[in-house]
């Protein structure tokens, strides 16, 4: 009975629609979550840098 549905559910020319939507959708939310992490950690990064630039611009006047 279940795999008669589940076979007449995947025959289904709206079903194959709303899941390759659904598939799309989801796909861009992920690359969506993968650019702003990615964001973030370059935006640590350059805070870093920063940081050890003053830091060395700073022991260089003191010497």
């Amino acid at each position: 009975m279940i795999g008669g549905l589940l076979a007449t559910l995947a025959g289904s020319a709206w079903l194959r629609t709303v899941l390759r939507h659904s598939v799309t959708a989801l796909s861009i939310l992920l690359f969506l979550l993968i650019l702003r992490r990615s964001g973030k950690r370059a935006g640590r990064l350059a805070k870093r840098l920063e940081t050890m630039k003053k830091a060395h611009d700073a022991q260089r006047r003191m010497l």
